[in-house]
């Protein structure tokens, strides 16, 4: 055989098994030791053997054939390309960008712009009526010393409008509301150090924030609710150019509880007649007034992702209350005459209208449309502008606010603007100055809620359709 020749020709000897004979036990003991000796020597023999064939490979020449050799001369010229040319395929589109984009050319169109741009009327006094002397008297005065034991140095840079020396709350209050401040200041300062997820900031600091009311406020009339999981209704998101339905879901949302008797007498009304109320799919949810979403980022999150998804819920938002307002409408289940025009019933229902201010017979060109064509635009023309949204997004310690509202081209095209951030509402939870501010905003956003959005959305929306249900 092959192998065996050549561990023969490396000097190894092989004896046959017929020709071995096993040593008895007493003659093997004084045969052991000159058989180690035997196997000592084969094995330095083939060691060094191996280490002459190692260095003889390593000394040889190698050669090799003409066809592996590469010929320089005849190699490829690549032409040098424009640095537009250059960067266009290794540059992707932003995601983000590309969204807020679809956004503003969808129906109906959502417009993300800046404080500077002009806001609908309604919008503004919103704006006003949560700017008015923000930031002074937010801090009771009773709790400096607490402050500057736990900051020295931040408490320096408070100013002296931004404590509260009429506060009337009483001890328990004021303990409780000290505690938060800290809880809020500890978790925020933990999520920041160690780099935590999205989840640990809403979980540990955004719900903390959101949940805080003052007792002037109400506490039964807002309720907390985690909507992470849950989906937006596909009948109300926005619609881009190809037809698609744009998809994406904010993470909390305040709604008009039904721990409040008034709140809960009307949402009653509403379940015996099965209608849902707001733009979630969730059993629960949908039959709950959203009064304002936040969408939460971790800390170096996308700002404008944010955004993009609370624009989605307020666009969202906006399509539910309409479709509740157009169910409000009056509905004719006759045709009636433009104003201006008297219907001779003598003649049967397909007479032609006359003008009562000329008594002439109008041509076909001037008479009214068909009646289902008055009736779309008889429940698309809102009689009362639905009140303004307000939300949040929360980038790490950042908090944003915006305001969406309807506004209405002078082509009658609908266009949700969403408004902001704004620099003088801006709030943090990165010190307990900031952590008062952001609660501060927070409780100004549940006053406007149980004040002006709940009684607006109540009188021109609900009660009307109550009384047609």
């Amino acid at each position: 055989m092959a192998w065996l020749n050549s561990f023969q020709d490396q000097g190894c000897t092989f004896v046959s098994t017929q020709e071995y004979q096993i040593p008895s036990p007493s003659e093997s003991a004084p045969s052991r030791g000159r058989s180690r000796d035997r196997k000592r020597k084969r094995v330095c023999s083939m060691d060094s053997q191996a280490r002459k064939r190692t260095q003889q490979q390593m000394n040889a020449t190698v050669h090799l054939p003409p066809q592996s050799l590469v010929d320089l001369s005849s190699r490829s010229i690549l032409s040098p390309r424009s640095p537009s040319q250059a960067s266009s395929p290794s540059r992707s589109t932003s995601p983000t960008r590309d969204l807020l984009n679809t956004l503003r050319v969808s129906r109906p169109s959502v417009d993300c712009q800046s404080p500077d741009s002009p806001m609908a009327p309604i919008a503004v006094e919103v704006r006003k009526m949560l700017n008015k002397d923000f930031g002074d008297a937010i801090i009771p005065a009773a709790l400096k010393e607490h402050l500057f034991a736990a900051d020295p140095q931040g408490f320096e840079e408070i100013p002296s409008t931004a404590f509260d020396h009429a506060y009337s709350g009483t001890q328990e209050e004021l303990d409780t509301l000290w505690h938060e401040v800290q809880q809020i200041h500890l978790e925020a300062s933990e999520c920041h150090m160690f780099n935590q997820d999205e989840n640990s900031w809403a979980q540990d600091v955004a719900r903390r924030v959101l949940s805080w009311c003052p007792s002037k406020s109400g506490p039964q009339f807002l309720q907390l609710k985690s909507v992470q999981t849950q989906t937006i209704n596909r009948t109300y998101l926005p619609v881009s150019a190809i037809q698609a339905p744009i998809s994406k879901k904010a993470d909390y949302a305040l709604v008009y509880s039904r721990k409040d008797s008034a709140v809960r007498s009307v949402y009653d009304r509403f379940d015996r007649a099965g209608i849902a109320l707001s733009q979630m799919t969730d059993i629960y949810t949908k039959r709950l007034v959203m009064a304002f979403g936040t969408e939460i980022r971790p800390a170096g999150g996308n700002s404008q992702e944010a955004l993009a998804q609370l624009a989605i819920w307020f666009a969202a938002g906006f399509a539910k209350l309409c479709e509740l307002q157009a169910l409000a409408l009056p509905r004719q289940e006759e045709e009636e005459p433009f104003l201006g025009e008297q219907r001779d019933h003598r003649e049967g229902p397909g007479a032609t209208p006359r003008n009562t201010s000329t008594g002439e017979d109008q041509p076909a060109s001037m008479q009214r449309e068909p009646p289902f064509q008055q009736q779309l635009e008889t429940e698309q023309a809102s009689p009362q502008p639905l009140p303004p949204m307000i939300g949040f997004t929360a980038v790490g310690h950042e908090w944003a606010m915006y305001i969406a509202c309807e506004h209405f081209t002078e082509d009658n095209q609908k266009i949700i603007q969403v408004t902001g951030p704004f620099p003088r509402l801006m709030a943090s939870t990165r010190t307990f100055y900031d952590i008062f501010k952001l609660l501060s905003l927070v409780g100004r956003v549940r006053t406007f809620a149980q004040d002006v959005h709940w009684p607006a959305l109540k009188n021109h929306v609900l009660l009307p359709l109550i009384e047609r249900i």
